[in-house]
């Protein structure tokens, strides 16, 4: 499973009503959810776990994009994150979970955003030159007055044709 648990929770206690799993691999000791289900059916949990990861963001492009290249396997929780104005100019989000997420004025010239999940995700006015978006999930996110020159929009998933009619007018 891709979310990591921060052990500052009780692990042991969490790991004997099975809503951890431990494992060793090769030396390397991990401790993960169970189950998906948790993260969707306990908002609590999944705003918790998405507040770490938030405030790393927060530390700075630099700092978050260091730790991205030491743990690529991480699929960050910023769901419903408010990042509205954020400068993220070349932030490593690929295949981040941005749902619902306001980056509304945000500034994401040259961001990777490779299969990032931005289904509702409030982009108004958001700077997105030459970002990367390939594969992205886009239906449902709000594009009005967003700078989409240069952005790579391949294979991104665009939902309905009168949206992407919006974006197109954008674009010329």
């Amino acid at each position: 499973m891709a979310e990591t648990l921060p052990l500052t929770v009780e692990p042991r206690r969490w790991l004997s009503r099975r809503l951890l799993v431990a494992e060793n691999a090769g030396g390397l000791a991990t401790v993960t959810l169970a189950h998906d289900a948790l993260l969707q059916e306990w908002p609590a949990l999944r705003d918790w776990l998405g507040a770490d990861y938030l405030t790393l963001l927060q530390k700075g492009v630099d700092v978050w994009n260091t730790w991205r290249a030491k743990e690529p396997l991480i699929t960050p929780n910023l769901s419903r994150a408010n990042l509205a104005g954020a400068d993220l100019q070349g932030a490593d989000l690929h295949e981040a979970n941005l749902d619902g997420a306001n980056l509304a004025g945000a500034n994401l010239q040259g961001a990777d955003l490779l299969e990032a999940n931005l289904d509702g995700a409030n982009l108004r006015m958001a700077n997105l030159r030459n970002a990367r978006l390939r594969r992205a999930d886009l239906k449902g996110a709000v594009l009005r007055e967003a700078n989409l020159i240069g952005a790579d929009l391949s294979g991104a998933d665009l939902g309905s044709l009168s949206w992407w009619t919006q974006i197109s007018e954008m674009l010329i």
